[in-house]
């Protein structure tokens, strides 16, 4: 089974079982300049893989995110040994300033654990990330 056919139905389960979300798409690169023409996405979800890319292929996500007007951008970034909660691309550049020169404002930025003791010595402790821009308020 093609790994974005098993991705797309377990975000769909995981999303109406657990968030009362009914729709949710996967969309391979090739296809990404098919969600141009679709105006009402709301929030975009990266994880993990802005810090494997360099900041120019950040770059082009966030301005295509930009572009299509989507409100929220949720980042979980890899933590990695030396990670000490930024938002650091493949090439070492921190990205925040990126994101915000986009207009986007970091609402909530919040260890993955609750538990200090866990976000310290658990599994892959990294950091969740909530930007918002309000200016792409849909009515």
């Amino acid at each position: 089974m093609n790994i974005f056919i098993r991705l797309r139905l377990f975000l769909r389960y995981y999303l109406k079982e657990y968030h009362k979300i009914n729709q949710v798409s996967v969309v391979p690169i090739n296809q990404v300049n098919n969600l141009m023409k679709n105006q009402n996405i709301s929030l975009a979800i990266n994880i993990h893989s802005f810090s494997e890319m360099t900041i120019d292929f950040v770059k082009f996500w966030i301005d295509k995110i930009n572009k299509m007007k989507i409100q929220y951008l949720f980042i979980v970034p890899n933590s990695g040994e030396e990670y000490k909660g930024d938002l650091i691309s493949f090439d070492k550049i921190d990205f925040k300033p990126l994101i915000e020169s986009y207009g986007y404002n970091l609402i909530v930025k919040r260890d993955k654990y609750l538990n200090p003791h866990i976000q310290k010595y658990g599994l892959n402790p990294t950091m969740y990330y909530l930007f918002n821009k309000p200016n792409f308020i849909k009515g």
